[in-house]
């Protein structure tokens, strides 16, 4: 097994730049390379950014609801950009 590598960027603009080139130089993405954001404090709890940014919502359905748009979005943007791609939504 290859030696894990940490890579530290200063910034999210840095890491939106550099990230793709630290992995794969200048060739293309290849599976099989895995990128693991780990936080300072393995205590920490994960939690997905949909559920920081809608934790205060009472209702389950408006919490559903938004998901699903956001998921309906998602879909709406991955065909605007990859056309001759088959996007289902039923997976």
């Amino acid at each position: 097994m290859a030696a894990i590598t940490e890579t530290h960027f200063p910034s999210w603009d840095d890491f939106k730049v550099n990230f793709r080139r630290v992995l794969f130089g200048e060739g293309p993405f290849r599976k099989g390379k895995f990128i693991f954001r780990g936080h300072a404090d393995s205590t920490w709890k994960l939690t997905p950014s949909f559920d920081r940014q809608f934790r205060e919502l009472a209702l389950a359905g408006e919490r559903l609801w938004i998901g699903v748009e956001l998921y309906n979005e998602f879909l709406a943007e991955l065909k605007r950009l990859a056309p001759w791609k088959d996007v289902d939504a039923r997976h």
